[in-house]
């Protein structure tokens, strides 16, 4: 692959040089081209003067001083020849002589109307190559007659100064035109040419741009191959880190599977045990709350365990239970107690089965607390989930209560009397609302998920 990369970059690179050398033609072509047309319309600008001053010279003409013209029977010495001029530059051409005698003259400018549109049509009629060029080289000599000029035909009849001023100023713009006549033909074939190399320009160019292409499209090849195989070593490598690690976690583990294959037959001989300590544990959380330490040793020792183990008349049969059979060793464990303790609960028997209740109980406790142990551990073990303590009667308790449902945060209400705010009753009573897996508490005019 990188050796047919490094030919199409060699070739790629002739493609460049032999566009770069044709462009620079066209460009060398293009300034010629446009020297060339800036030449002509400078010459075209020259004729611009003289075909003004024929335009002003046909402004000049009206029709009673034509029409006084040609009724002269014998015109002055001179207008006939202004006449003859326009007889010779209005032929359409042909082969045979031109009559250009006074009597032609007047029969041309029978029709004053028709005789003006004439005049005013020719120099398009010369733009487009319809006069012929005899026309002009038959007036020559008659140009040369030292009265043939504007001056001298204006002593003799206006409308022969208008016409002689006309013939001189047409035959400027002609003699002009013929002139740049070549050079629009050269400019012509110039622009083709131009065209040509243009055309050619752009041929090598898009053979440049294509062979560009094609390097690009290999090189981006070479690169993605490049690219997979560093890939695929560098998965190899972390392939082989994991096996060796996978190795070593084997054989690490290897020492444990003993100790689980104990614990799992723990497990199954605790299993059975279940239901009977579900049962001693709900009771105690469910009955023993509101007693103080002596009946609750009763009720646990007198009332729920003989029932359970069937040594009570109204038991239906023993249930079996965890040898231990007590619900602190059912419900929490020595490191959940230790830290109450640092949160402040007091370690005697009856603050730590009154920190399990609170801990496993579905419904809210209430917490008679004189001496304010209570609350002051439970604001130690939930300032770290971020509680917020508030007041009944504060303008930002619904806010923060509605905070504190959306993002599961920890709240205090104080100072709440023996009637509870009907705004605060579905969250204290945990009146909630499912509607998929979302659940839904009513604060207020809102639901809360």
């Amino acid at each position: 692959p990188s050796q047919l990369l490094e030919s199409e970059k060699a070739k790629a690179a002739d493609e460049a040089a032999k566009a770069n050398k044709i462009a620079a033609a066209a460009a060398e072509k293009e300034v010629a081209v446009s020297e060339m047309k800036i030449k002509i319309e400078k010459d075209l600008a020259a004729a611009e003067p003289a075909l003004l001053k024929a335009a002003a010279a046909l402004d000049s003409l009206n029709k009673k001083d034509l029409g006084e013209l040609k009724s002269l029977a014998k015109p002055p010495a001179g207008i006939d020849d202004v006449t003859g001029a326009c007889v010779y530059l209005l032929h359409p051409g042909g082969k045979g002589k031109i009559d250009a005698s006074w009597k032609a003259s007047q029969q041309l400018m029978k029709d004053v109307n028709k005789f003006l549109d004439e005049l005013l049509k020719y120099k398009d009629k010369i733009d487009n190559g319809e006069i012929p060029k005899q026309n002009f080289k038959n007036i020559r000599p008659l140009l040369e007659k030292e009265w043939f000029n504007v001056e001298t035909m204006r002593s003799k009849s206006s409308a022969a100064a208008g016409l002689c001023d006309w013939v001189l100023n047409i035959t400027v713009y002609w003699d002009i035109n013929e002139n740049v006549e070549p050079m629009r033909e050269a400019a012509a074939n110039a622009v083709t040419q131009l065209e040509e190399a243009i055309q050619a320009k752009n041929d090598a160019i898009a053979s440049k741009e294509a062979a560009e292409a094609t390097v690009a499209e290999l090189t981006a090849a070479y690169n993605a191959a490049v690219k997979e195989k560093e890939e695929v070593i560098a998965q190899a490598e972390a392939f082989m880190r994991k096996i060796g690690l996978a190795q070593r976690l084997m054989s690490a583990l290897g020492s444990e599977g003993e100790r689980w294959r104990n614990t799992v037959a723990t497990l199954n001989g605790v299993l059975p045990l279940l239901v009977g300590d579900a049962l001693l544990a709900s009771a105690f959380v469910s009955y023993n709350g509101c007693f103080n330490r002596y009946f609750r040793e009763m009720l646990t020792k007198k009332k729920f365990l003989p029932y359970l183990l069937g040594e009570d008349k109204a038991s239906k049969g023993p249930v079996s239970m965890g040898a231990d059979m007590d619900p602190l060793k059912i419900l929490t464990n020595d490191a959940e107690i230790a830290s109450w303790s640092n949160d402040g609960l007091p370690a005697d028997r009856i603050s730590v089965e009154n920190g399990t209740i609170v801990a496993n109980c579905a419904r809210w406790p209430l917490m008679i607390d004189p001496q304010l142990q209570g609350i002051t551990w439970i604001k130690r073990m939930e300032e770290r989930r971020g509680l917020h303590v508030v007041r009944l009667g504060q303008k930002q308790l619904i806010p923060k209560l509605e905070n504190a449902l959306e993002n599961g945060k920890p709240i205090i209400i104080e100072n709440i009397e023996t009637s509870i705010d009907a705004v605060l009753a579905p969250v204290i009573g945990r009146q909630v609302t499912r509607r998929g897996r979302t659940v839904f508490v009513k604060l207020g005019d809102k639901e809360v998920d």
